[in-house]
């Protein structure tokens, strides 16, 4: 990959414009019926890949958005796929505990790896190609390709790697950095408070990023683990990062949009609306600047040059009564995120609610509680137990139609 060189100029209110990159509006892909939550593009094969929630992979050609191909990789939700570092293979994750590795060129199935049976919610390629680091209730597992595996103790929510190392970032709030080689924990850094939902590496692995439900976003040393900067901007839960080229810039997304980011000042350069849909996750496109981001509803979101013929965003995507939820060690379903006014909003959900149970129905993962929701009805009144703080609560909710939840 050619690292761009970038020129920052800041002007007197502090917001930046950088040369040669435009963060405009290009289009929304569309991705069926389902909604799509995990994205990768493999900036050397010109693809790019996403999970579905019905199990299945979507395969974009990433410079005419046309998509390639379509196939079934997981019984339950697909909640992660990535491409490997020259676009050859294909690794996912699921709600089956499974994680796969696919031929870039066929998208044949090559390899199934399985860690404790619990669904799969992160995943990071590793050490050029030859390892996989893949997250579940259990911890993060280290997978060398040639053979051998090993668990990286510790509560596990979000992956990132940068050659022999793995940032892990926990649903107690710490990221451990590993060195995936000997697997031996380097750093334990104390990063946020609650669910740290999104880790990254510089380009350079000069820096890691770490964000969190508590709304932050902190850019760490990580020879040192000194914390260098504070981002401060989102209003609402953080779920997913990615650093451009050059490594200085990276972009965040989560339940109120997008935000491009000047490393060096901890500014906003950007802000990028996406009309009430919380984004999921996050990835670099192509052309000269290229920002592809997938959330709740069932396309993904383009900005930037060489995406094709410009579009207006949708006025309004939103699934109604959409519930983002996260795994939470302890059982349940962390609330990530709410619509405004939606249903859930309405019926009294608070970003940070655990919901333990719906009706007589006990909710261990977040897994449990969208298999109830499948078996659903349009007006189903339920009612969902929640713990908030050192509370139990009892919520009452009416179901909408499930395409649009």
């Amino acid at each position: 990959m050619i690292a761009l060189a970038l020129f920052l100029a800041l002007d007197a209110s502090g917001r930046a414009e950088a040369a040669g990159w435009r963060f405009d509006f290009a289009r929304s892909v569309p991705a069926g019926d389902e909604p799509v939550f995990s994205i990768s593009v493999s900036r050397s094969r010109g693809l790019a890949v996403a999970g579905r929630r019905d199990g299945s992979v979507i395969v974009w050609d990433a410079w005419t958005w046309r998509e390639v191909a379509r196939f079934a990789a997981h019984a339950g939700g697909c909640t992660a796929a990535v491409m490997d570092f020259d676009g050859r293979s294909l690794a996912t994750g699921g709600h089956d505990g499974a994680i796969k590795l696919w031929n870039g060129s066929s998208w044949a199935p090559e390899r199934t790896l399985r860690t404790g049976g619990s669904p799969v919610v992160a995943l990071a390629f590793a050490s050029g190609g030859k390892r996989v680091v893949a997250v579940d209730a259990d911890g993060a597992h280290s997978f060398d390709l040639d053979g051998g595996s090993a668990l990286l103790p510790g509560a596990a929510s979000s992956v990132a790697a940068a050659g022999d190392r793995a940032a892990v970032g926990g649903s107690d709030g710490i990221v451990r950095v590993w060195d995936l080689a000997g697997a031996k924990e380097l750093l334990r850094l104390q990063a946020h408070a609650g669910v740290v939902t999104a880790v990254a590496f510089s380009p350079g692995g000069e820096r890691i990023v770490s964000a969190g439900v508590d709304h932050a976003i902190h850019a760490w040393d990580p020879k040192t683990g000194r914390k260098v900067k504070t981002f401060e901007g989102h209003a609402g839960p953080v779920r997913a990062l990615a650093f451009l080229p050059g490594g200085r810039m990276f972009a965040s997304t989560g339940t109120d949009g997008v935000r491009v980011w000047d490393v060096a000042t901890g500014r906003v350069i950007r802000v990028l609306a996406m009309n009430g849909v919380a984004g999921c996750a996050i990835a670099v496109g192509l052309g000269s600047s290229q920002l592809v981001v997938t959330g709740g509803d069932n396309r993904a979101w383009v900005w930037g040059p060489g995406a094709g013929a410009r579009e207006e965003p949708p006025a309004d995507s939103r699934p109604g009564g959409f519930l983002g939820v996260s795994y939470v060690d302890g059982g349940g379903a962390l609330v990530q995120g709410l619509y405004k006014d939606s249903a859930a909003e309405r019926s009294g959900f608070q970003v940070g609610d655990v919901i333990v149970g719906v009706d007589d129905i006990a909710v261990d993962t977040s897994e449990d509680f969208l298999n109830y929701m499948r078996r659903s009805h349009e007006g189903d009144d339920v009612h969902v137990k929640i713990h908030r703080g050192g509370e139990t609560k009892i919520l009452r909710v009416k179901f909408g139609k499930w395409k649009d939840q």
